[in-house]
């Protein structure tokens, strides 16, 4: 049998440069990643899941549907 893993996540939302340029996120996400592994963590990849937001009590009397998101959340692992 396999080496056994615990996992950590964190979600992750960067932020683009002037004109969009992605190269900010690249780096912001390497920040979170050295961050973690400063910890004992490997970066095991990045996830995309979707959630569902459901309206508030004013929005619900008013007959708002609920909307979908979704969010990047970014995978460490180590083993146990």
């Amino acid at each position: 049998m396999g080496t056994t893993h615990d996992h950590f996540v964190v979600p992750f939302v960067g932020r683009t440069g002037e004109n969009g340029n992605p190269r900010p996120v690249a780096e912001q996400l390497q920040s979170v990643i050295d961050h973690y592994a400063q910890h004992g963590w490997e970066f095991y990849g990045v996830e995309k899941v979707g959630y569902t937001i459901n309206p508030g009590c004013l929005g619900a009397l008013l007959g708002n549907a609920p909307t979908y998101a979704n969010i990047d959340l970014v995978v460490f692992r180590r083993a146990r």
